[in-house]
This record gives C-alpha cells, structure tokens and sequence, in this order.
C-alpha cells in the first residue's frame, strides 16, 4: 500500500469550481477588442506610432493576467518594465515608470500596440513567441472540425483596398505604417499572397476574393476572415503597388489552398497520426506517425506548425496520403500547437505531456480523427460521460481508499486523463469525465491511507461530492458527541527542550484540532484569532460497526485560541517545540494556567528537568590570600536544597540572556533571584582569572586584592555568606563602604585644624597607605589637598618613624609646598631637589633624613634613574592632570617610581576624556582599570554613548580609590562665587578686521584640506582655531602685516571700563589668559591707565614666582595680576583677588574653573565674581556652546560635571572654524 496519504481537502478547490462548457472562455481575460478600446481611448500626450512602438518594445510575453513586456524610454535611455491586465471589463497598467499609478504611459501604449499582433481580432489570449505567435487549441473538439465560417459581404471603402467600411481608423493608420515590412509574392484569381517581416520569422498573409470585400487569412493565427493589422498592411500594400494593365497581368497566380477546397466541399483532410501513451502519474506521451506509418520527427512537423500556411516544400512528402496537397488542416495546427506549447520535447522524438495538460492536449488531438492508443486502436470519443467509484475500506492502521474509472453504460474500467476538460479512456473509447473525479482517479489508483476526518467526510459526503464520484465504504452510524470535546496538552521533555501537541478528547476519542492560519495570520500571543476550523469526524470504533461524531469547531477553534493566547505558537498539525526560557515557562505558568481552565496535561520524559525551582538558594564565597599578597583567590558554591548549582551555568545564562539556568535535572533556577544578580554582578565587576579545579573552570578564581570592595553584599541574606580570612577583613570592610574608616587624629605637628572632610580624607589615606595601596584625591579646587597630605605624612612619621616621601608637582607650585610646610606643619624637614645640590639632597633622602621631598615634572625627568633607587613611603602627584597622558615621558618615568603607596592629587581627573582618568588611576593602582583597549571598549565608549548603568558601575569601581568632594558638599562657609558671562560686540573696526582675518583663515584652510585631506590637517585646523581666538581677542594678534595698534577692541573697550572703577574701589583682580602676547597689549592698556599690576607667565623664574605672589597677597601689593592661563591656573594661592577676568575663554570649562579657584578657595571671606569676555558672533560664542554640550560625560563618569569639558575632536574644531556664524567665524 503507499505511503503517500489522500485527502479530501485536496479535491476541495476542483469541486468549487462549476463545470463549464469547453468552450467558454475563463472570465477576466484580456482580448483584442479590448487592446484596441485601451489603444483608442487613450490621452493624446501618450500615443505612440506603430513604427516608435515597434522599435521600442525589447520584449513581451502573455499569461493568464495579461501582457508582460520591456519597453524602452522615448529616448532610449532606460527600459521600464510595463503590465497590461484586465480587471473587471477594465484595461489597467501597472509601469515602473510610475510606481503605484494606473494612469497609462507612453510605455503602455507601444506594449499593447506591439502586442496586437498575439491576438486574434475575435479570440483570447495566447502564450508569445518571437515572431509568428501560436494560439491555444480551442477545447471543443467538434470546434476544430467545423471550418471557420465566410466573412459575410462587407461594403468596399474603395474597389482597390477591398478593406471593410467599418474598419477603425486607428488599425489602418498602423497598417500603413508598415507598408515597407509588406512583400507581395503573388497575386491572381485566388487572391493576393503576402509576407510581412516582424523582427522574428515572416508572418505569411492570403487575402481570398470573397462577396465584394477580401476574406483575410493570416499565419499570425487570427481566425479566418478576421482584419488583423498585418492583412489590412497586406491590402494597403497590394493596392499601392504599381499596375500596368490588369493587376492579374502582373502577379503569378495564387492557387487556393487544396484544404480549403477541402473544407468546403466537406471531404475529410489527412494528416499524420497522434499514437498516445499513458505513463505513470497521469502523463501523457505522443508520437507522430505519417500515413505510411513511418515515424515522423519533431523537427519536420514542427517547421510546419511555424510556416502555418503548410508550406509542402518544407514538409516530407510521406507526411499525407497519396495525391493530397501539402497544405496542414487547421485542426493539425492547433493540435500540433497544443503540444508544442504545453509538451516536452523527449529525446527520441516523442513529446511528454504533464499531468494538468493533459486532458487539453488530448481534447486537441480529437477533433483530427486520427487519435490512436499503443496498441493501435483508433480512439473514438463519446458524449456519454464516465463516473468514478471510490471505495474505502478498513484495517488496524485506519481507513483506505481506491479509485475505479467506469463506464456508465458498461461498468467497464478505464483510465482517467485529468486536466480541463477530462478524459476517461474505456477501451478505445473517450468518455468525458469530471476534473474532480479524474484527479482523485489518478490519485487513489493504488490504495492510500485516509485520515479519521477525510474518511467520514467522503462517507456523509459533506462538503457534498460532485454526482461523477461514487463512495462505498465500511458501514457506520453518525451520532453527535455527547460532551464537548475536552482539550489535552501533551508534553514530551528530552535535555535541550520540550516537544508539544494539543489535542481533544471526544468521549475517549484522541483526535488533532482540524484548525489552521488564516491567509496572513502571524504567530504570537494574539495569534489565536487569525485561526480557523474546518469540519470533519471523529471515529468511536465499536462492534459491529463505527459511529462518527461531528467536530465541534467552535469549541476547536476556542480551544486553540486560548492556547495562543497564553503565547503557544503550534504549527497546522497543532504541534510545537520550546527550548530554554520558552521551555520553563511553559512547565511552570502556561500548564498551570491550562489546568486552571479544564485541560488535561499529560506529561512525559524528564519534564522535572524543566520545573522552576522555588526555593531560595545559598550561595558561599569563600576567599582567602593569595601566595602573592597583591592578589586573593575565591572559592564560590552554590546549592538550592541539597542540589549544587554550577556558578558557570549562571553566568552562562547571563551571557546569552536566559533567565532560567539548569540545576542538574532537578529543576531549573531563576538566574535573576536577588542574591544571585548580587554574585554575578560582583564577578563581572571582578572580572576574576578562572583557576581549573580538576580539569574544570567555573567555581574557583583569582583576582587583585584592590576588588575586594567589589564583593556582593550578603548581609540581609538568610542562607548566603561572604567568609574571608582575617587578615582579609579590616581590608575588605575598607573598601567595601558599608563600615566607617577609623578616625585618624591629627598629627601634633600639625598646627592647622582640619575641617571634617579634611579629616575624612587624611583618614581615607591612611587606611590605604596602611594596607600598601594608593588612590585619587580628587577635592575640588581650594579643599585643601596639599594640607590633608601634610596631615598624613605627620602621622604616617608618628606610627612608623621617619622615612622620605617624594611630591612631584608643576614649577609653579613646587615653592608653594615649603612654604605651606613651614605655616602647616614646622616640624617636617621639607627640602626643594634643585639647584646644584641635588645629588646631597638625593642622598639625604636615602637615609632618612628628609621628610619630604619636593621637585617638579622636569626634575623628575631628569633624576627618575636616581629617585627611583630609593624606597618611598609615599609618592605623591600633586596636578596629576600632567600625567594625564601615559604615553608621556613624565609619565613613563613616574611610574618608575618604588613607593609603598602611591596619590594622586588633581581638582580635574577629567579634562578631555575618560582615557585620562585611566592613566591617573594606572599610576596609583597599576592595571586596576584594565588596559587602554578593554577600559575604552567596556567603559568610555558605552558612557559617551550615554549609558548611565555603565557610569553607575564605573563608579562603583573607583568609589574605595577615588575621593572626590565639591565646594558646595562640604565648605558651606566658603564666600560665594557669581560667575558672569559679557558678551561684547565687536566696534565696526574690529568686526571688519575680525571678518578679514576670518575669510583668510578659512580659505587657506580649505586649500590645506583640499591638498592633504580633513583627516591630515589636524595641525592646520588647529593653527586656524587659534588665529580666530586671537582676532575675537585683537587682530593685531593674528594679522600677519597689519598691527593694529590703534584698533579699538570690544574687550579693551570693556577692561578700560571695569579695571578703573574696581581699583579706585579698593578691590583686586586677576586676568587669565591663554595668550602672552594678549597680555603684552594688555600691558600696554594698564601702563596707559596707570594702574600698577604684576605678571607672571611661563618666562617668569621659579623663585620670582613665589616673590610676586607673595607681592600680590601682601598688602602693599598691586591692585592687578596678570597670568597665563597655562603658567598659573593650578598651584596657586591668590585668595586676596576680589575679581576674576577671563579674557578668551576655551573649549574646556575646567582649565577656567581652576584659574578661578585660584581666589575662590578656604582661607578667602569675601565673594568672588568671576567674569568671561565673549567676543560676540565670533568663534568665541561657538566654543561657549561647545562647552554647554560636552559637559555631562564626568557627571555620568564620576557624579560631577564642573570639572569636565568632553574631548574636542578634530571634527569639532573643524566646525568651530567653518561656523554658520554671519562673521564667517
């Protein structure tokens, strides 16, 4: 028996369908009335004449909605591809050269007047070719036996063209078009014989004299006496020709056609006979044979059916009978054409025809007459139409069917031929036949399995069977259920998933829901509504016979809806796979839910593998020191009752974003309990080095001793447990901010009281220094840094005796730390290493006898080999923003440094980027933030992006080794600061000469990037950057041939109006600037106000330094100070300025906040007010704007933002100077 399964539904669409007469055409299909009704009615501006169309059309093609082609554009540029289809009794075009419009083209025009020539002027559409196009054969057969009737007598426009009086403009007008295409090859008493080149083989023309007009037959298939374009181009032709005499007189003569004679005198034609054969699967194989018998090759009768006309020379004569012409009957044509169109071509010369065909092919072949089976037996057809017989039988694997053609007369079997129309072949006769029936006959000709459903409805015959389909089957009573059906999940687990079903229970009957997706349906929680069901029967098989019970659909279909709306996706056989989460959750709520509502659910297989644990686990995380004291190993358990779970199944979980995680094959765990979150928060904070444990990784680690803050908090649980060594707690409790640091008292050497947050923070350093670390005191600017260190040095000296540190810091503040020594703490023995005695102070500091040694970065540099040989207690960095930069030479040697701890002291850790607060960080706690690539991939790139999770655990990182307190926090008293911003408008001079500046600037900056390319003109766009500043400043500044000396300026304008007024007030002031040649002009101005000042830049020597500052702090001081902003905007301690003035602000906010600090800092009482000079539509108002939107990265880095300005690319100084700004600045 085969495998193969029947089922009704397959026979559904066949049966729908109403059988119609053979010969009606199928509704919707285009025609050659309708072309010509689209071409007429079309708007002027796109016609298009027949030679344009010819040319234009590449190609086109016909089916079943209409015609297909590429046409060129008027120009020829481009090719669109053009639809032409019918909907309703509408002509519609569809073109790429208007997507979605219907509105015909030009395209459209060319494509149907090119596609005339496929259609007959009366008939349907046919399949194209190049060249002569050929017809499908007509269903009827008795139509191909019946000639074409006479064209009846028509009125002449004319006693020469003989063309119809009717006959639309249009269609001659085109015909005339092609009268160079037309060669007439003869002309007399039978008519006129033309042939008409197409681009493809020759279209042949025979114009036959009828009652007063020509009767057209043309090889383009029209049907005889039909005006298609090439007959009418045909007869223009032949009356245009030249005549001398009688046209008979000029033209050989045309003999009739020997088959038309034939036709009309009734006698039957001859042609070669159709040998059919019936092969497996309903297809059918046809041979040709001559009249001899002889077997006769494609390649010859093929040549035929393109000639059209039976050209006798091109055809063997053997083809027909003794004495007959070697014309080809029309019903040859159309048969031979059939075959051509819907066969294959075998090698042996047969042609195969498939299975839907070949009811059309056969139907073609009847009306010749000379049809005949293998065994040589003349077919003959019948009107007496055949039936099939289906009869179902049972056995212990279920219900079977096998199908009989028979005879409805005889009650002989037969053969059935499906297609349209179909065929049962009962002996030698053809029997018309149902295409429903004809298909299930060839379907069920050997016995096939029948599903429960299929067999009751071919049983009761609902939907009802069309009357050519007999049923006979196994008896059987119907009875309606007595319950509804209730619903059955099934559930099979295996290790990687579950494999479900859904099913129904009718009265102990297993049965599949019969629903299926609605076209379009989609899967998901509301899925259920875009299903539907179908009728059909259960089978309670019982002695002595079966009952069948009706589905109950409604209560199916409500069935599987609830099921998808509980978010199972089932396929058409109501079955379904889940794996991971999906599987869980399907064990623990959707079958919960389902049991709730009345389902059955059976289960099976290890289906606890899949159940959600709900006991709270226990998790133990064991650490211990480390062989090397850097660095701790942990040890991490894990176990939900008395099941372990593996830690490496958690983080698996995690990492490709489950939620359940296995517990060996007792149930599954939440990976996102609280307790657990905490762990696998903790060891990705960690990022610890997996240690094998017999041969397996996943429950022991490795990680620096400086993450052991990072360890989750278990405090508030009732089962987990961190448990450390001892010598680990006071270390780990540090760090971890959940106990308080022990209060350090301040040295007795220290002769200034230390605020509360001084004393947080001395005590914060000595907690660190104490167990071998370093960390970043971060205070804002005026906190007191350089006191709290000098508090930590006099203690550290008090509990272990003496021992050197060494200060690294910026020239400009070197003096300042003896000094603050000799006021802070008289009893430390501070040396400055400069001088020629640097070698004795190096030596001094070997034996202990320095307390504190100070140099700046240059010495550093240059003594790193020397300072390096010694021991620090403590190394400490003060400006640590000047390392920022690890790839430096200061930097590279700083870190040569040996110290038992190692501080940072900065207000800025952040100037340009989160790169820069790594390299501080390095320099203290070596590798604790990882490398320059990973810390960019797992933290700078993600906060820039705005990520604030990724700032939060940035944070939580550097909370144990990173200090940071603002003004605001924790110096109340401090006086207040008004930061005020004065935008100053540009005086007419100084606007010009800015914009001249400007345009020079610009241009030869774009000839720079022009020549070098945006990404190599860094240094040229910078350079112009600056020159702009300059000019917002003074152009005198910039210009490289004009001085400007004279030029009034906006911002000297200004100065001339504050500085006299603040200084006859009795206030000081300090100017910044990052231009010491703005602060030369800048002289000049003071000089001719009269106002004393003092200045101090990068030229000004280390011991002057400290001299004018202390100048400026004095009383007797001068009333100004200026500064360069680079030379004196960190380090130093001008609390007696009441005024700061910025005179060109810069991208970065925090080189401006720390200058301003420079007054604003403790020891201060009075306010500060701190001025900014922007030099209105310039650059300078730009770089304003610049720094409002770059200020947030440190708050999401850090939780502060006053000290941040993000890092200026060079895109960004590209667009400060090609700004939108009318100043072309």
């Amino acid at each position: 028996m085969a495998v193969a399964r029947l089922a009704i539904m397959d026979f559904l669409p066949l049966r729908a369908q109403p059988e119609q007469p053979l010969m009606a055409r199928p509704p919707g299909t285009l025609t050659y009335p309708h072309l010509r009704s689209f071409i007429d009615g079309c708007p002027t501006h796109v016609r298009v004449d027949l030679k344009s169309a010819m040319r234009r059309v590449i190609d086109s093609s016909v089916d079943r909605e209409g015609v297909r082609g590429r046409v060129r554009s008027a120009r020829g540029r481009r090719a669109e591809t053009t639809r032409i289809a019918l909907e309703g009794n509408e002509v519609v075009t569809r073109c790429t050269c208007r997507p979605g419009s219907r509105r015909p083209c030009d395209h459209a025009v060319a494509l149907a007047i090119r596609s005339l020539e496929m259609f007959p002027t009366q008939g349907v559409l046919r399949p194209a070719q190049r060249g002569p196009r050929l017809g499908k054969p007509s269903a009827n057969p008795a139509a191909r036996m019946t000639p074409a009737p006479a064209p009846q007598a028509r009125p002449l426009a004319s006693d020469r063209e003989g063309l119809p009086s009717n006959l639309p403009g249009w269609v001659r007008n085109a015909a005339a078009d092609q009268l160079e295409r037309v060669k007439i090859t003869g002309a007399g008493a039978g008519g006129v014989q033309a042939t008409m080149s197409t681009g493809g083989k020759p279209i042949d023309v025979h114009l036959r004299p009828g009652d007063g007009a020509w009767a057209p037959i043309c090889s383009c298939l029209a049907p005889a006496g039909e005006w298609c374009v090439h007959a009418v181009a045909s007869a223009l032709a032949h009356t245009a020709a030249p005549v001398s005499g009688s046209r008979t007189s000029t033209a050989p003569a045309v003999r009739e056609p020997r088959i038309e004679r034939m036709m009309r005198s009734g006698e039957a034609p001859h042609g070669p006979t159709y040998i059919v054969r019936f092969e497996d699967g309903g297809r059918l194989r046809v041979e040709l044979r001559t009249a001899a018998g002889e077997e006769l090759l494609p390649s010859v009768w093929m040549e035929g059916v393109r000639t059209g006309l039976g050209d006798a020379a091109a055809l063997d004569a053997g083809l027909f009978a003794p004495g007959a012409s070697g014309e080809m009957a029309p019903v040859d044509l159309q048969a031979l054409a059939s075959l051509m169109a819907m066969g294959e071509l075998l090698d042996e010369g047969a042609i195969r025809v498939p299975l839907e065909a070949a009811g059309g092919c056969l139907g073609a072949m009847a009306g010749t007459g000379r049809v005949s089976d293998a065994r040589g037996e003349c077919l003959v057809w019948t009107s007496l139409p055949a039936h099939v017989e289906l009869t179902l039988g049972e056995d212990e694997k279920g219900f079977f069917a096998q199908a009989e053609v028979l005879s409805s007369e005889t009650g002989v079997s037969g053969r059935a031929v499906f297609g349209i129309p179909a065929w049962a072949v009962i002996g030698e006769q053809v029997h018309p036949i149902a295409p429903a029936a004809a298909r299930l006959a060839l379907a069920a000709r050997e016995p096939l399995r029948l599903s429960d459903d299929d067999a009751g409805r071919f049983l009761f015959g609902e939907p009802a069977l069309p009357p050519s389909i007999v049923v006979h089957g196994p008896r059987g009573q119907r009875r309606p259920a007595a319950l509804a059906p209730r619903p059955v999940l099934l559930l099979r687990a295996d290790r990687d998933g579950i494999s479900g079903s859904l099913r129904l229970d009718y009265d102990g009957v297993p049965a599949q829901p019969r629903v299926e997706m609605r076209e379009g349906g989609e899967k998901g929680a509301d899925a259920g509504a875009r299903w539907q069901a179908h009728p059909g029967w259960v089978v309670l098989r019982q002695e002595p016979e079966n009952y069948w019970i009706p589905r109950d659909t409604a209560a199916e279909l409500r069935q599987v809806q609830v099921a998808c709306g509980l978010g199972l996706n089932p396929d058409r056989q109501a079955s379904f796979r889940v794996e991971n989460d999906d599987a869980v959750d399907l064990v623990t709520r959707i079958a919960g839910e389902l049991r709730n509502r009345g389902w059955r659910v059976e289960e099976q297989g290890c289906i606890e593998r899949w159940r959600l644990l709900e006991t709270a686990p226990e998790l133990d995380v064991a650490v211990t020191q480390g062989e090397d004291s850097a660095w701790i190993e942990l040890a991490l358990s894990a176990r939900i009752g008395e099941s372990p779970i593996e830690i490496d199944a958690l983080r698996r979980a995690r990492r490709d974003g489950r939620r359940f995680a296995p517990v060996g094959e007792v149930g599954q765990i939440d990976s996102r309990d609280p307790e657990i979150t905490a762990l696998l928060d903790s060891l990705d904070e960690i990022d610890p080095i997996p240690l094998p444990v017999d041969g397996k990784e996943g429950s022991r680690f490795r990680a620096p001793r400086t993450r052991l803050g990072l360890l989750p908090d278990f405090s508030a649980s009732r089962g987990s447990r961190i448990i450390l060594d001892e010598t680990l707690e006071p270390l780990a409790e540090g760090l971890s901010g959940r106990t308080s640091l022990p209060r350090i008292a301040a040295g007795r050497g220290l002769s200034a009281r230390l605020r509360p947050y001084q004393q947080h923070g001395v005590s914060w350093m000595a907690f660190l220094a104490k167990h071998g670390l370093g960390g970043v005191l971060a205070d804002d600017m005026g906190l007191g840094k350089t006191l709290q260190t000098m508090a930590l040095v006099l203690h550290l000296k008090e509990r272990r005796g003496p021992a050197p540190c060494l200060v690294v810091a910026p020239a400009s503040v070197v003096l300042g730390w003896r000094d603050q020594s000799l006021t802070l703490a008289p009893g430390l023995r501070v040396e400055i290493l400069s001088g020629r005695n640097r070698g004795e102070l190096i030596a001094l500091a070997k034996d202990h006898e320095v307390d504190l040694l100070v140099c700046s970065f240059a010495t550093l540099r240059l003594h790193a080999g020397e300072l390096s040989e010694i021991g620090w207690r403590l190394f400490i960095v003060d400006e640590a923003q000047f390392v920022k930069n690890d790839s430096t030479e200061t930097a590279k040697r700083a870190r040569e440094i040996r110290a038992e701890s190692v501080f940072a002291l900065t207000g800025t850790p952040v100037e340009n980027h989160l790169g820069e607060l790594r390299a501080i960080v390095d320099l203290v706690l070596p590798g604790f933030l990882g490398t320059k690539e990973s810390f960019k991939r797992r933290f700078a790139e993600p906060i820039a992006a705005g990520s604030a999770d990724t700032g939060a655990r940035l944070q939580r990182r550097l909370r144990p080794f990173l200090l940071r307190r603002i003004k605001d926090e924790v110096a109340s008293d401090l006086p207040e600061k008004i930061e005020v911003e004065l935008r100053l408008p540009l005086p007419p001079g100084h606007e010009v000469a800015y914009r001249q500046v400007a345009e020079e600037v610009k241009h030869g900056l774009r000839e720079e990037m022009k020549e070098k390319g945006a990404a190599r003109a860094g240094v040229h766009i910078l350079a112009a950057l600056t020159r702009l500043r300059q000019a917002a400043c003074h152009p005198g500044l910039a210009s490289r041939d004009r001085p400007f000396t004279t030029l009034q300026t906006a911002k000297s304008l200004a100065l001339e109006e504050q500085l006299p007024e603040i200084v006859e007030e009795g206030h000081r002031a300090v100017l910044f600037s990052s231009f010491t040649s703005y602060l030369d002009r800048i002289e000049d101005l003071l000089r001719r106000l009269e106002i004393p000042f003092l200045r101090l830049d990068g030229s000004t020597p280390t011991e002057e330094r400290g001299r004018r500052i202390d100048l400026f702090q004095s009383d007797e001081g001068p009333p100004l100070f200026l500064v360069s902003l680079r030379a004196g905007g960190t380090g130093l301690n001008l609390t007696r300025a009441d005024y700061v003035f910025h005179l060109d602000p810069w991208w970065n906010p925090a080189v401006e906040n720390q200058a301003t600090d420079r007054a604003h800092r403790i020891g201060r009482t009075e306010k500060v007010i701190a001025y900014k000079l922007v030099a209105a539509e310039t650059i300078e108002e730009r770089v304003i704007e610049l720094q409002k939107r770059k200020s947030d990265l440190i708050d999401r880095a850090l939780g502060d933002s006053e000290t941040f300005g993000a890092e200026l690319t060079l895109e960004e100084m590209a667009a400060l100077v090609f700004g939108e700004s009318d100043s072309g600045g």
